[in-house]
């Protein structure tokens, strides 16, 4: 790998890690973008309704349940499906549906056909909620916690790659070969690899 250096057809040692690096920024770079992208979306909506919500009668008009089973047990999911009427881009009155995770106290609570209080945004009909119910909320804050640890790893691991990134570049412009005194050499075989040399010099 520095043999060219040593023979005097390069001016500079070899990068030793540069495409590994790289490829690790950029993976690094699009799971935070990914990340961010799928919770941001959600705090859009809430803020949304905070600053322009409108208040509105929604009749349930369908209920579901779900269960799923993995390694940490049986979950179940609990939704509901409301319709209300609100002004519709040229100002006429039209109907939205919107399918909601909720609670099951909340699913129990609004049987088929009965009427609710929601608020959806005023400019936006599309994007509405039953304020009485935290379930999608309190799913976007966990996920949105999870998305800064790994935003978070992710920074940490570039601050660290960046560093090997430096060494590796002043070791290339700066780095000199020398001599030395080979003092103990070791080696062994890994079964179905290759063999495994270490000296110390």
């Amino acid at each position: 790998r520095n043999l060219e250096y040593a023979t005097g057809r390069s001016d500079r040692l070899p990068f030793r890690r540069r495409g590994l690096v790289f490829t690790v920024i950029v993976l690094c770079v699009i799971l935070a973008f990914m990340g961010i992208g799928y919770v941001m979306p959600g705090w859009a909506n809430i803020t949304e309704l905070q600053n322009s919500g409108v208040q509105a009668t929604a009749t349930v008009t369908d209920r579901n349940i779900s269960t799923y089973t993995d390694k940490n047990g049986t979950h179940t999911d609990y939704s509901i499906t409301y319709q209300f009427t609100a002004p519709g881009p040229n100002g006429e009155p039209s109907t939205y549906f919107r399918l909601q995770q909720v609670g099951e106290s909340t699913y129990y609570a609004y049987p088929q056909g009965t009427t609710m209080t929601i608020i959806y945004a005023a400019h936006h009909p599309t994007n509405s909620t039953f304020p009485g119910d935290t379930s999608e909320e309190t799913e976007l804050t966990t996920l949105t916690v999870v998305a800064i640890i790994l935003a978070v790893f992710t920074v940490l691991l570039l601050a660290y790659l960046f560093r090997c990134l430096q060494y590796d570049r002043r070791l290339s412009y700066e780095g000199k070969i020398i001599q030395g005194e080979l003092v103990s050499a070791n080696g062994r075989w890994i079964s179905g690899k290759n063999a495994h040399y270490e000296v110390r010099i």
